[in-house]
């Protein structure tokens, strides 16, 4: 019985070692930035396009089996992201160790700048009046801003990381969302002027900036993290 113990307990250890081993292996994870563009007809918004300049992600993790993951990126020079780009941005590529996550957190910081907008959306304005021209909604921010991002998986598998299966995740803002309280009239009797040939209703500190403060206030709500 001691010459079998002796035999076996080797074996568990090479076990347990090689399941630890395999908690380790990176699994690639890539990151998109989007815009939600859902159209709620006339008198309300649709936004269009934009970006923004990132300088920091904060990655969160537990898993079922395995050590806490805690990445935090900051960018010496912040990239600027525009949602209308198909692609993954290069900056924005983590190495996660592979497992089943119970809890997964997404955090992106913009930029502190100081010469430029580090958020900009921009959509239509379709007022509720019979007859009334869409007008451009151009909605700027220069103000630094975190977005804690809710985690919505698509499915039951897709929290779970493999080292031979390469991830990617869509960053989802809602600027419908952030409008929200926004009346339609409020819209409708905002200050305009043209901006590349287009009346617009520029959104940002210094023009119609009660409707600034209720949307800035919101940013940071409601929007996601999609696995």
């Amino acid at each position: 019985m001691r010459s079998f113990l002796y035999c076996f307990i080797p074996i568990l250890f090479l076990v347990a070692c090689t399941k630890k081993d395999s908690l380790k292996k990176p699994v690639s994870l890539d990151f998109k930035i989007d815009i939600d563009r859902s159209y709620n007809g006339p008198g309300d918004l649709v936004f269009q396009k934009g970006g923004i300049v990132l300088a920091a992600v904060a990655i969160k993790g537990k898993r079922s089996e395995g050590d806490d993951i805690d990445f935090y990126r900051s960018f010496d020079t912040p990239i600027y992201i525009d949602f209308d780009s198909v692609e993954t941005n290069t900056q924005l590529h983590f190495d996660l160790p592979q497992g089943n996550y119970t809890e997964l957190t997404v955090t992106c910081f913009s930029a502190a700048t100081t010469s430029t907008n580090n958020l900009t959306v921009e959509g239509l304005f379709t007022p509720p009046d019979a007859g009334a021209s869409t007008r451009t909604v151009l909605f700027e921010v220069d103000l630094p801003a975190t977005f804690a991002l809710e985690t919505e998986a698509l499915n039951s598998e897709s929290l779970a990381f493999k080292s031979e299966q390469p991830k990617i995740a869509t960053i989802k803002l809602y600027p419908l969302k952030w409008f929200r309280p926004v009346l339609a009239q409020s819209l409708n009797n905002a200050q305009t002027r043209t901006i590349d040939n287009k009346t617009t209703i520029p959104i940002n500190k210094s023009e119609n900036l009660s409707i600034f403060n209720v949307v800035i206030n919101r940013i940071d709500k409601e929007n996601k993290v999609i696995f």
